[in-house]
């Protein structure tokens, strides 16, 4: 196993636990304390979150694409999943605490556009694989 196979693998995991962690927190922290649009803001960016997970978990462990690409695809998901599911966690709590800015909001466009350069970056991985 290649180091960079070994830090994505463990990078993975972490993400899972952090994931369940998320969920947990809004189901039994956050839910009761904030309104239903808020509490559906926070489920839209735990969803994609494991959408993304999974994906991610699939490309590591398929070999479908190169190390390279693997490599692309990882930058552009986990962007994604900190700039796009980050911000609406985030604006989650403008709710209850004012000094939010609202500029936060800005970055869930920004964080789904690396969701579709990271899709995008799959499908040119998967042409290029001579192997299939």
């Amino acid at each position: 196993m290649h180091i960079h196979d070994k830090i994505q693998g463990i990078g993975l995991s972490l993400l899972g636990g952090l994931t369940v962690i998320i969920g947990a927190f809004g189901a039994h922290g956050i839910k009761p304390v904030v309104s239903q649009e808020a509490f559906e803001r926070f489920e839209t960016g735990l969803l994609f979150q494991v959408m993304h997970l999974l994906a991610l978990l699939m490309v590591w462990s398929s070999g479908l694409v190169s190390h390279k690409a693997r490599a692309w695809i990882f930058r552009w998901f986990i962007a994604g999943v900190l700039l796009f599911s980050g911000s609406l966690y985030i604006l989650v709590f403008k709710e209850v605490n004012d000094t939010i800015p609202s500029f936060i909001g800005v970055l869930t466009p920004l964080g789904g556009v690396c969701f579709i350069l990271g899709w995008g970056s799959m499908a040119l991985g998967i042409s290029r694989n001579k192997g299939i």
